[in-house]
């Protein structure tokens, strides 16, 4: 994939009354204008003319004669592949599209670079009703192309095109060349598998407005090319079946059903109490080995994680080659071997020397002064060592996003009542968990929290920062908590070292400040924060990320 580098182009034919307006509303942005004149008149000409001229940033091509909006599109896409740009945002010269909504479509495509970010209008009572007719009609058509019960919209010329998947489909097949441009380009990119995201926006149609679209002559164009675009359906109409159904959607990490239950839990840990962690490991390799064959999406997701391990920036790399699949299947050993001592620290057998913790006069001192803190953790390690780290003088709490907390904190105390550690059962993040989670940072307690999931109840309240080399979305809800605690954020992560646990913890922040005036760039600031400290231990401990789910897509939204 080359580097995000976006431009915007216009096609342009007669529209010399908003042109200029046009060109200067997105000049704000800082976005290099391509402008394609599809053989306009001699007014138009002028004004053009004119702004380029007058704006350094603009580039003018000028085709001798009109050949349609789809061939002027297809010239700038040509034509700005040439100077190294992946991204082509297309704008109507018209007036009709809100440029507030153009950072939008930016870093949605930035996020997903692969993908088609489609504009999808929200029309007010200036749309004429004839058109809206047309509309409802030719996306009743596109959705029995593209077999979907709920198409994007395929009319409006507010979108952003991916340059490597596009080009390669204009190599191949030709695509309309006027007004039925937008609605076969999308249909065909769908078919070539590339993946069409829908971000809502604005459009007008101005009262003064001219329109370049024929009633009858394109109408018919139109229609003649949903003709063929069934025929070509019927065509690939298994490929397209098979494809709909063996497609595999990213799910959110709360939505994936775990491995087993309640009472799985129970049996494995009556097991483990009778034959010990030696004897439970005997049994671990074969049960391991079957899930690793049998669960592809857990495996593509290993795969794909430690492949940004290996392609990261980093001063000591840890691969020295591309992984293979073996180093997939060592990653899903590491995790099993986890499990084991996670049930070793629940039931209490985990020994005091088998953790090495340099800074835990840290938190008795802490405590001792009654302060309470935030311990922002990752699923990195087992941070369920904190069993083993709290006791009369530490009281740790983690919040965990389940529903049988409740059950686990029962089975956790009938295993060995000397742990002070709680779980806190959290369905909604709201007033009522900040208020408690305050209270008991107030009485000298500790907060921990893991930071590396995507928010549960809604995937757009998340950031996307780098990490490991890739746009990744991370919660915002651990750092809106910490800054309504008002206390310090701490990061702790115990890693596994040859026989023994380290602990590693980190003073972050005093805290989370997150003014009015800028609060999105300060939360931004505090995530990008954790996320490279992050980074940072998993390009040094690998195998011991515990993460397998699509974790750079799992907050797209569809």
């Amino acid at each position: 994939m080359p580097i995000f580098k976006p431009c915007i182009t216009i096609p342009i034919y007669n529209h010399y009354q908003m042109i200029k307006t046009t060109v200067e509303a997105i000049l704000t942005y800082k976005i290099p204008i391509i402008i394609v004149d599809d053989g306009s008149n001699q007014q138009t000409q002028t004004v053009l003319q004119e702004l380029k001229q007058q704006y350094s940033e603009l580039t003018l091509y000028h085709l001798p004669q009109n050949q349609g909006k789809g061939a002027a599109v297809i010239y700038a896409m040509h034509k700005v592949a040439q100077l190294d740009f992946s991204h082509v945002l297309q704008v109507d010269a018209d007036g009709q599209h809100q440029f507030k909504d153009i950072p939008k479509f930016i870093k949605l495509a930035t996020d997903h670079p692969d993908s088609l970010i489609c504009g999808q209008p929200i029309y007010d009572e200036s749309i004429p009703r004839s058109r809206k007719i047309a509309r409802n009609i030719t996306h009743f058509w596109v959705g029995i192309e593209i077999l979907s019960l709920n198409p994007p919209d395929s009319m409006c010329g507010f979108r952003v095109y991916p340059l490597l998947s596009t080009l390669k489909l204009l190599k191949k097949q030709a695509i309309g060349q006027r007004m039925n441009f937008d609605i076969e380009i999308l249909v065909r990119l769908i078919w070539q598998k590339v993946d069409v995201i829908n971000i809502k926006t604005q459009v007008i149609y101005p009262k003064d407005g001219m329109s370049n679209f024929h009633y009858l002559k394109d109408n018919l164009l139109i229609s003649w090319m949903h003709t063929q675009l069934f025929f070509g359906m019927l065509k690939r109409f298994p490929a397209l079946v098979w494809f709909k159904l063996t497609k595999k959607k990213s799910k959110h990490w709360s939505k994936i059903n775990e491995k087993g239950s309640i009472l799985g839990i129970k049996i494995l840990l009556w097991i483990f109490r009778l034959i010990g962690r030696r004897g439970v490991s005997l049994f671990l390799i074969p049960v391991l080995t079957y899930y690793f064959i049998f669960s592809r999406q857990a495996r593509k997701a290993s795969q794909q994680y430690l492949m940004s391990v290996y392609k990261a920036p980093s001063e000591k790399p840890y691969f020295s080659a591309p992984p293979r699949l073996y180093h997939s299947y060592r990653h899903f050993l590491t995790f099993g071997f986890a499990v084991l001592d996670k049930m070793a620290a629940w039931g209490g057998q985990l020994k005091y020397e088998e953790i090495v913790f340099k800074k835990r006069p840290t938190l008795i001192e802490l405590a001792k002064q009654g302060k309470g803190a935030l311990i922002l953790s990752a699923h990195l390690g087992s941070a369920e060592m904190t069993r083993i780290l709290a006791t009369d003088e530490i009281k740790i709490n983690t919040l965990i996003f389940s529903q049988h907390a409740e059950k686990i904190n029962q089975i956790l105390k009938s295993l060995n009542n000397k742990g002070q550690d709680l779980l806190i059962p959290v369905q909604h993040m709201d007033m009522s968990v900040a208020i408690l989670l305050k209270e008991k940072i107030a009485a000298g307690e500790f907060v921990v929290i893991f930071a590396d999931r995507t928010s549960v109840n809604a995937d757009g309240r998340n950031e996307w920062v780098n990490f490991l080399g890739h746009p990744a979305p991370f919660g915002q809800g651990p750092f809106i908590l910490g800054s309504l605690l008002e206390c310090p954020v701490y990061l702790l992560l115990c890693l596994k070292k040859q026989n023994y646990y380290d602990v590693e913890l980190e003073f972050l922040t005093e805290q989370i400040k997150l003014p009015r005036k800028n609060r999105q760039q300060a939360l931004q600031q505090y995530i990008e924060q954790y996320a490279q400290r992050l980074s940072h231990y998993c390009l040094k401990y690998p195998y011991q990320w515990y993460n397998f789910f699509d974790f750079w897509n799992v907050g797209k939204k569809k």
